[in-house]
């Protein structure tokens, strides 16, 4: 859409002047003679762009600027002064006017200043999507936790999302690897495709290559029916290949014969096939400590490791940190007012140990909860 501006001034002359410039270069343009004229269309539509004189027959012009900061704080203002009103202007600029121009206006240099005010403006709007970016959350797509690990956690799942790079998850057993993988999914361009899931540790290694690659009919010893698997059940979408560390080595260079290539093979088959998914892989071992019999090598890991992400910082599983429980019990206190009282609001003066409140759960939970050696 074309960047509004609004043009305020006595004098026709003027008016037309800044129409006929201001729309051969693009900008949708309306013109008023007083103040109150231009107050009224602030009131009615948004512009992106004020253009005013300061001395109008209605509205001193000070005045102007201010309600146009009330009214549409994210505009910007040019003001346009003769010789004698050059302090005006500067007051002006207080107020919250971008510039001044004396009088006879120079279109090409108010041009310039339009570009630099709209660069500013686009500026503003970048800081603050950053800032509300950088505010506390305390959940994300259904991962639970406030502390600033998680903080960055979530910022590093909005860097990646819409990538179609390939990520591994380093962390601990109940640090949310999976929840993680969730998040990247739902929120990348595949959202609409199946996120197929797979444990690579739970599965016999001399099934994983069937599983993942799909078989023919007749393409081994119990091969009864044909076959798509992973790959293909993933196509357009993601796939998780949880435990990666799990995988045997002799497994590894067809993975990454298939990421480089984008075809594969099923079993007992010599037709290619497309493999159009996004690679999200998991592990709760640094790559470095693994057993070398079933670690992944290192052109694996730099294949697997497009990006990596370590949940909450890669630091402890959520059932140890505090700031993390405390929300999970918000959440599951939700709804029952009558048993929650005011443990997950941090509202009982009276509790001192570190942790949630454990009065508002269940005996079992209490328990749990008390016996627990906190730390935020």
């Amino acid at each position: 859409m074309p960047v509004k501006v609004l043009v305020i001034d006595d004098d026709p002359t003027m008016l037309d002047l800044a129409r006929f410039h201001l729309q051969t270069q693009g900008y949708e343009v309306v013109t008023v003679e007083t103040g109150a004229d231009g107050i009224l269309q602030a009131e009615k539509q948004k512009f992106e762009i004020v253009l005013t004189d300061l001395n109008l027959p209605d509205i001193d012009g000070i005045e102007v600027v201010r309600r146009f900061k009330e009214l549409l704080p994210e505009c910007e203002i040019l003001v346009i002064t003769g010789y004698s009103s050059v302090t005006k202007a500067v007051e002006a600029t207080k107020a919250g006017a971008f510039y001044f121009l004396e009088k006879p206006v120079e279109f090409e240099e108010l041009l310039l200043l339009i570009d630099k005010a709209l660069e500013r403006k686009q500026q503003a709007e970048e800081i603050k999507q950053l800032r509300g970016r950088l505010t506390t959350r305390s959940s994300y797509a259904s991962i639970i936790g406030g502390s600033k690990a998680m903080q960055d956690t979530y910022e590093m799942i909005d860097g990646v999302a819409e990538s179609d790079a390939n990520i591994l998850v380093i962390g601990e057993s109940g640090t949310g690897k999976e929840l993680i993988a969730n998040a990247i999914h739902y929120k990348s361009l595949r959202a609409k495709k199946p996120l197929v899931k797979i444990n690579c540790s739970a599965l016999p290694k001399e099934l994983i290559e069937s599983e993942l690659f799909g078989h023919t009919k007749g393409a081994f010893t119990g091969a009864t029916t044909e076959k798509q698997g992973l790959f293909g059940q993933a196509e357009g979408g993601s796939l998780m290949l949880d435990e990666i560390g799990e995988m045997p080595i002799e497994l590894q260079p067809k993975l990454l014969r298939v990421l480089q290539e984008r075809v594969y093979y099923r079993l007992g088959s010599e037709k290619a096939q497309s493999a159009n998914f996004r690679l999200i892989s998991a592990t709760n071992r640094a790559i470095a400590t693994m057993p070398r019999s079933s670690s992944l090598t290192c052109r694996s890991a730099r294949s697997l490791n497009s990006r990596g992400i370590s949940p909450g910082g890669g630091a402890r599983p959520s059932s140890s940190r505090a700031t993390t429980v405390k929300p999970l019990g918000s959440m599951g206190c939700r709804g029952t007012p009558r048993t929650c009282g005011t443990c997950c609001c941090g509202r009982h003066s009276s509790f001192t140990r570190p942790g949630p409140n454990p009065s508002a759960f269940l005996p079992r939970a209490r328990s749990s909860i008390w016996l627990r050696p906190w730390s935020n």
